[in-house]
């Protein structure tokens, strides 16, 4: 089993390192702009992504061991509303501060005014596809705790093709955007087979819950933004300051209003940060 696993890990510095190539036949300062633009956009899915798709793996494979199928979709379902409520609002802030937080963090020494815009379209690119890369994360370990370690390596080596072709079309037109773009087109299509052929073999998964989630999470995400924009526009105060603002206006504009809203993840959300369970989910 673990030989596919390790290729599947390996996939994703694959697509980087095709992107790289791609980009180096660019402008100059596209190879940098694309690697930075990919480190912001990891760190966000290494917070949401990565962390939540580790805590269910050792849930999911228990439920499997068991047998217990129920309580199986009940914990993948339960993961896949969380990583939504808290990424689908990750993706519009990044996307509406990518200049600002680019400029902040990398616009020093020799990094240009023009290098600030082709990183920050970049990120906006990558960004589009964060949703898909952290539900791709808890997905998989599904696959996994059932021990096919195959399905989703045949998926993946599948998208790899679809991102490079992607590449080969996008990035004249668009430079390292239409790279980014490419790999966040490649993953949605990667998440959304592996949901496909999970609930083929397992029946429903709660698909209603879950789009619930994903309305209720992108109309505050909508509404954070506006908000965010409007501090980032207005509030006085040097850019890198403005930008703070505007993430921690934001952040609570968006927990208000999925409180207001009545968002059942929220709930979840704050005992999980008041440590009033032991347990991160709610089905052992």
């Amino acid at each position: 089993m673990v030989l596919p696993a390790l290729w599947g890990l390996s996939i994703d510095q694959v697509n980087a390192y095709v992107d790289t190539i791609c980009a180096s036949f660019l402008r100059e300062g596209s190879v940098t702009a694309l690697y930075n633009s990919n480190r912001l956009m990891q760190f966000a899915l290494a917070l949401f992504g990565v962390s939540i798709s580790t805590a269910t793996l050792p849930q999911l494979s228990m439920s499997a061991a068991r047998e217990e199928w129920g309580a199986f979709k009940e914990n993948l379902a339960f993961s896949l509303r969380m990583t939504l409520y808290l990424v689908i609002p990750a993706m519009v802030g990044l996307i509406v501060l990518a200049y600002p937080l680019v400029k902040t963090l990398f616009q020093h020494g020799l990094f240009t005014e023009q290098q600030t815009r082709m990183t920050a379209s970049a990120l906006a690119a990558y960004t589009l596809g964060l949703p898909a890369y952290a539900v791709v994360k808890v997905v998989v370990t599904a696959f996994y705790a059932r021990k096919d370690t195959k399905t989703p390596v045949k998926v993946a080596t599948l998208c790899l093709i679809i991102n490079m072709v992607g590449n080969i079309l996008l990035m004249r037109r668009w430079g390292v955007g239409g790279l980014a773009f490419s790999t966040a087109f490649a993953s949605f299509v990667n998440g959304g087979v592996l949901l496909w052929l999970l609930r083929r073999d397992m029946g429903p998964l709660g698909g209603r819950k879950i789009f619930r989630t994903i309305a209720g999470s992108g109309i505050a995400s909508l509404l954070m933004a506006a908000g965010a924009w409007g501090v980032l526009r207005w509030a006085p105060g040097p850019l890198a300051v403005r930008a703070l603002c505007a993430v921690a206006a934001g952040t609570g504009l968006y927990l208000l209003v999925t409180w207001m809203g009545r968002l059942e993840e929220f709930g979840h959300l704050r005992v999980l940060l008041r440590r009033r369970t032991g347990p991160p989910f709610p089905v052992d």
